[in-house]
């Protein structure tokens, strides 16, 4: 889903960082299990099993749904008001020109 929710502009540089964060995220689980084991035993589980509660009820009820939404949908689903009309319309805002990206609006994709 990371690669999904950035701006088309910046959806390769946000999958770096995503990427990045989850390699950031297992060097501090695999740094912390061996401590934690140590110095509290088996609880270390619940430590980590309250962490993944935690972000999973972050995740239900802050995340919005992103199922069946084409990535140009995404753009406009989290802030990008203006990607859908620059790459699907063409305005004088867009570097590209509407005839090089061939993308028919989501009305036109819904009725096939």
């Amino acid at each position: 889903m990371a690669n999904q929710i950035f701006p088309t502009n910046l959806r390769a540089r946000g999958l770096n960082f995503a990427a990045s964060g989850g390699a950031v995220g297992s060097i501090i689980a695999a740094q912390t299990w061996p401590v934690g084991m140590q110095n509290i035993g088996s609880k270390t589980y619940f430590v980590f099993m309250a962490i993944n509660l935690v972000s999973a009820v972050i995740i239900i009820f802050a995340y919005p749904e992103t199922k069946r939404r084409s990535l140009e949908d995404m753009d406009v689903l989290f802030g990008d008001h203006h990607s859908d009309r620059n790459l699907v319309r063409g305005d004088n805002y867009s570097d590209a020109r509407p005839e090089e990206i061939n993308v028919p609006h989501k009305a036109a994709r819904d009725s096939v």
